[in-house]
This record gives structure tokens, C-alpha cells and sequence, in this order.
């Protein structure tokens, strides 16, 4: 399974960072009106927020060519979480994905990355 690239510094992400924990809960409701509710999987799916700023145009490059070759936003890749270095395996792009050339040389782009089950 790919990895997510790397920097040329050898970090995965730059500052801001965020992440996020989703729980998803399924409701059945009966004739009679009344409900069970239970949670659709174990543990939250993890979802990371990657801001990265002042890219070269080489790594900018690298993180699109890796976008496509990986299927885009329909394929998975394995990521490790930068605030506790454990590697999820399964990981995909959120649907949108935006790289802008800021100038010569100079690239940005925020990255929604999300476990998946």
C-alpha cells in the first residue's frame, strides 16, 4: 500500500494541523414507533486537517502525482498520524482536493485526509 509523501524536510505536515474524531450512530425505527439506536462501529474514524504552505514546486508536484496515481479521491493509502506517529493504514482523500501556485516555485494546498473502514 502507498504511503502518504513526505516533505522534503522529512515531516508529513506542516502547522495548522487538526484532527478530528466521527462517531456515526444508526437509528431503527419500528412500526410502533419506538427506536434502538447503536453504534455503527467500534471505535471513531479519525480525520486529519493538513495545511501546507510554502511547498516547492517539486513537492507539490510529488503530493499531486501521488493524488492521482492513487486513484484520486476514490483510492486509499496509508498515513500516520503526526500527533501520535500510529500508522492507519487505510486512509482517502477527502473529495475535494485544491493545490495553488502561489508564486514561481511556490506552491500551497489543505488536505482533508480521513480514515476509512
Amino acid at each position: 500500500m502507498a504511503a502518504f509523501p513526505q516533505l522534503r524536510t522529512g515531516a508529513i505536515c506542516q502547522f495548522p494541523l487538526g484532527r478530528n474524531v466521527q462517531f456515526r450512530t444508526e437509528v431503527m425505527q419500528f412500526g410502533d414507533g419506538s427506536e434502538q439506536r447503536y453504534r455503527d462501529f467500534k471505535n471513531g474514524l479519525k480525520e486529519w486537517v493538513v495545511g501546507l504552505n510554502l511547498l516547492t514546486e517539486g513537492e507539490l508536484a510529488t503530493i499531486e502525482s501521488f493524488y492521482w496515481a492513487n486513484g484520486g479521491a476514490a483510492g486509499t493509502f496509508a498515513f500516520t498520524d503526526p500527533f501520535d506517529g500510529v500508522l492507519h493504514p487505510v486512509c482517502e482523500f477527502d473529495a475535494s482536493v485544491r493545490l495553488v501556485f502561489e508564486s514561481p516555485g511556490r506552491g500551497a494546498t489543505q488536505i482533508v485526509l480521513r480514515e476509512r473502514r
